[in-house]
């Protein structure tokens, strides 16, 4: 089992051995008595802070380094994860070369991290802009809905707006093992065509309203010798809007 949590604004985001282990009963067992832990807790930066994003990406990458990389085997990882999104995919994508990953969603209702497997399956929706000429923006929003005007409001006004979305977006949406794997294979054939389009020596901005197992995969997903580098927005209500967060190359 791997944890890793960072404030998300000024709250903590705990995730407890309990609630993670009972989650995986009974498909998996947790292999230790206690989990590998990344928990970045209680930091006096805020994700409105410019210095922020810099001391969490490389507390993230320092502890990666020597409490992932170096007790990880063969065996299946589980992982539960809470953090600002861009630091989530962060995380996934020091995830990406490690096999056997399982990443989990938190669900509101019921509440854990067990998949329900409820509800209908996502369909997910991917819009394509009219011209490709200008800088590419991809949107996912999956959690809420994001407006075009909240978009060109932090970049350029004539960014080319690529999109993923689903029917009805909310917090609780990704309910099933299956939706994830689906987001994953939408995303990584999309990633191949906004390169196709844009060209090998673009950078595109990507805007997150997602779960927390799919910010994960998004940087799980992101390859860094194949795509594109993407520079991650931060929705911050302090900040009025979208910000940028680090740039993953």
């Amino acid at each position: 089992m791997l944890v890793y949590t960072a404030n998300v604004g000024s709250h903590a985001a705990p995730v407890t051995y309990r609630d993670a282990a009972s989650a995986m009963l009974p498909d998996r067992h947790p292999a230790d008595n206690r989990s590998i832990e990344i928990q970045i807790i209680g930091s006096a930066l805020h994700d409105a802070d410019r210095q922020f994003w810099d001391n969490e990406v490389e507390n993230l990458r320092r502890h990666f380094a020597t409490k992932v990389k170096e007790r990880v085997d063969a065996r299946d990882l589980s992982v539960f994860a809470l953090a600002p999104q861009p630091l989530l995919i962060e995380f996934g994508q020091l995830l990406s070369d490690i096999t056997g990953v399982d990443v989990r969603q938190l669900h509101r209702e019921p509440k854990g991290w067990r998949w329900a497997e409820d509800g209908s399956q996502l369909q997910f929706e991917v819009q394509r802009p009219t011209s490709t000429q200008g800088s590419p923006a991809l949107v996912i929003e999956i959690s809420a809905t994001v407006t075009d005007e909240r978009i060109t409001a932090a970049m350029e006004p004539d960014g080319c707006i690529w999109r993923i979305s689903v029917n009805h977006p909310h917090n609780d949406a990704m309910r099933r093992s299956e939706d994830l794997r689906a987001f994953r294979r939408t995303l990584r054939s999309l990633l191949n065509e906004i390169k196709a389009a844009h060209g090998e020596t673009a950078e595109f901005a990507v805007f997150p309203a997602v779960p927390v197992s799919v910010a994960v995969e998004i940087g799980r997903v992101w390859m860094p010798k194949a795509d594109l580098p993407m520079t991650i927005y931060d929705q911050n209500w302090a900040a009025s809007g979208f910000t940028k967060a680090p740039v993953i190359r």
